[in-house]
């Protein structure tokens, strides 16, 4: 696969290395899990496959050889040798065909997932690009002009058609309502921890009843926010200057100095020292990964109960549109 034009911070990901942060290495992996998993799914691969993950604008690729593709995340245009194609479902290139992803216009990141997935050694278990540590990935950097891009074979699905020519789709495509797809988010739930609880009554207020608009400082290693000042009263502040650095994961809410919350995503670091505000659940980092710049959003405290239901319903949609993806690619 040739990569005729970078697009935006492209890099290959896959669900990143979790089992590394012993070691104190970033889990890395796709910021949108939910969006790569699907993508994966669409073209025969398993979930967790190396696909690529662009920032803004998306890559133009063409391919040496016939192949299977999927483009899902922030919905951009999407063209095969100059005709419009679709997004969220599987397409059929030809050998030499050009697949071009075009600007953002809705969201923040695209998947590209290849039937057979991306060829390239795994580092501490994954294939992800760490930016920061320059390793796994693509030679430890984002795709550039000209670069080799190595796929694995693919493992062609049932009864999926394998005629040539132009950019044709089969019949199985995402329910694109079902992920939120398209959608920008207007509220992210979070779980409270230690210094929600320790906030002054009125920055409590302030959190209950305000919103924040994501800031154009937000990358791969958290989304930053802007908005009321959020301040802990004075026992959490005196606690917060002489705190030892604790663990944090992709989710946690961290407090800085400056009262604006920051999120951390994918490429985080694995300890901080900011106080922590809470965590946004799991069902919910999708939205985080798609949130644009000067997008305003609500910070909800929810229950356990009401995380771990949220995760569930996901799941199962998964589970359902696994079982559609493998009924449609049956023979007729």
């Amino acid at each position: 696969m040739l990569v005729r034009s970078a697009g935006l911070l492209t890099t290959v990901q896959d669900l990143g290395r979790p089992q590394a942060r012993r070691f104190g290495v970033p889990v890395s992996g796709a910021a949108d899990t939910l969006a790569l998993r699907v993508a994966n799914l669409l073209v025969g691969n398993d979930e967790g496959a190396a696909a690529l993950e662009s920032t803004l604008l998306g890559p133009t690729l063409q391919f040496r050889a016939e192949t299977l593709v999927a483009v899902t995340g922030a919905t951009s245009e999407v063209t095969v040798d100059g005709a419009r194609a679709p997004m969220w479902r599987p397409l059929r290139l030809a050998a030499g065909a050009i697949l071009s992803v075009g600007r953002a216009q809705r969201g923040v990141r695209c998947i590209v997932a290849v039937a057979g997935g991306i060829d390239v050694p795994p580092v501490l278990g994954s294939r992800s690009t760490c930016l920061r540590g320059a390793f796994g990935g693509f030679r430890g950097r984002a795709l550039r002009i000209d670069d080799e891009v190595p796929l694995r074979a693919e493992r062609r699905a049932p009864g999926e058609p394998a005629e040539r020519g132009g950019a044709r789709a089969p019949r199985w495509l995402a329910d694109v309502r079902a992920f939120g797809a398209g959608t920008q988010p207007r509220e992210l739930r979070f779980l409270p921890d230690d210094a929600f609880h320790a906030l002054v009554p009125e920055s409590r207020l302030a959190l209950n009843e305000t919103r924040y608009v994501v800031t154009s400082h937000s990358d791969r290693m958290g989304v930053r926010l802007a908005g009321e000042h959020l301040l802990l009263d004075e026992a959490a502040r005196a606690a917060a200057a002489s705190r030892p650095s604790t663990p944090v994961a992709i989710g946690t809410i961290q407090l800085p100095p400056d009262g604006q919350p920051i999120i951390l995503l994918a490429d985080a670091q694995v300890t901080g020292g900011y106080p922590i505000l809470g965590h946004v659940i799991a069902a919910d980092l999708p939205r985080v990964a798609q949130a644009e710049p000067r997008v305003a959003l609500a910070l909800v405290p929810v229950t356990r109960a009401t995380a771990a239901a949220a995760l569930a319903a996901q799941e199962e949609d998964l589970r359902r549109f696994r079982v559609g993806v493998r009924v449609a690619a049956r023979p007729a």
